[in-house]
Parts: C-alpha cells; structure tokens; sequence
C-alpha cells in the first residue's frame, strides 16, 4: 500500500520543589513569549504561529505521524526542560484499538503541552495566545480518533491542527459519529458537523492509498 508521505517539516526535598514551582513561575510569568517560543519549538511549529490554519482531511493524513482510534486510560501531568524553564506537560496513556498509520494496536503514551493556566493563577499573561486555548484535552474513558504529529527532540508531540486532529467518537441511534473541536469544518466532506464515522474512516483509507 503506498502512503501518503508525511511533510517534514541540592537542599531538602522540600525546598527543591518549592525552589522549582518559583522558578516555573517566575519563568511563565516574566517572559510569556519567550515562553510561547519553548513550547512551539518543543511541539515543531513554525516559530511565528500562534493560531492555526484551516486543515483538510488530506492536510492532517499528509502531515500525521500516527493515525489512531483508542479509549484514554489514564491522563497525568509533569513538566519538561526546554528554552530555559520547564515547560508543564500532559501525558495521555491510550489504549489503540484501530491504528490507520504509523502504529500498531496496543497502549500508546502521548505526552504533549498542558494549557499552562490551568491549575494556576500565575499564568494570565498566556491567556491571550491562540494556541493554548486550542490545545486539545482528552478525557479519562473517552474515545478519540487522532491525528498525531512527529514527537520533537524532547518527546512531546500534538494533534495536527492542533483541535483539528482530534476527533471524539460516541454513538447515536446505533451509528458512530466523528467531530472534531472545530465541528468537521474545512475538513473538505459533505458538509459540516459530526460524519458517519465509517465514511470519515473510508476516506481516510482512500487518501492513504494514494
């Protein structure tokens, strides 16, 4: 099957903790956009981005490392090294039930930037970026179709499109349906809004068997 080649693009313990929230804090809060610079280099997005384009369906299949359906087992948080400070972190344990490309079933771990508000009154100065609030936020026991990107060099890696590449799947009446967080649009179907999971899956196939 031919595929659709992805675009390249020391003191107690105690106080090391409380010296390393003042830091994280410290870091967030002086310098947003130094800050905003780390974690597009972590995740491998052009340096100027701080909102995303419109993807179709043949732009996320193009641009994913992994193609995945799977339920969310577990979802942790923690922080990694980069640009200086240390950029929080999210890690979603998945467990793979359908895999389309570049993986196989099986548990998966996902590790990708965590909304740095959230848990603190220390990073208002990030609201105003884009990015951050399209992160995607997968949920404990939900089942998500995703569009994976190449981790960076520090192993953390996003959606494509960031919400666009996040997919939440639920049944009704008996048929499965696929939406992502900006409601299907520009994906380049039939129309907008939650598909017939099966169809979004058979084009899928077909742009992969290109």
């Amino acid at each position: 099957m031919n595929v659709i080649r992805k675009r390249k693009s020391f003191g107690s313990a105690s106080s090391n903790a409380t010296s390393t929230r003042m830091n994280d804090t410290s870091f967030l809060v002086r310098f947003p956009h130094m800050f905003l610079a780390s974690v597009l280099v972590a995740l491998a997005v052009p340096a100027t981005a701080t909102s995303v384009r419109q993807l179709a369906l043949t732009d996320l299949c193009q641009n994913a490392h992994r193609i995945i359906r799977g339920v969310v087992l577990d979802v942790s948080r923690g922080t990694v090294e980069a640009g200086g400070g240390r950029i929080p972190t999210v890690t979603y344990r998945i467990k793979v039930h359908e895999s389309f490309y570049g993986s196989q079933p099986g548990i998966v771990d996902l590790t990708t930037v965590a909304d740095p508000k959230e848990g603190s009154s220390a990073h208002g100065n990030l609201k105003r970026f884009a990015l951050f609030r399209d992160l995607p936020k997968l949920e404990k026991g939900k089942e998500y179709l995703l569009f994976t990107t190449t981790p960076s060099r520090i192993g953390l890696c996003t959606t494509v499109g960031l919400g666009q590449g996040c997919f939440q799947i639920a049944s009704r009446n008996k048929t499965e349906l696929a939406v992502n967080a900006v409601n299907n649009a520009g994906l380049g179907l039939a129309t907008d809004g939650p598909v017939d999971y099966a169809i979004l899956t058979a084009k899928i196939r077909s742009l992969l068997k290109r």
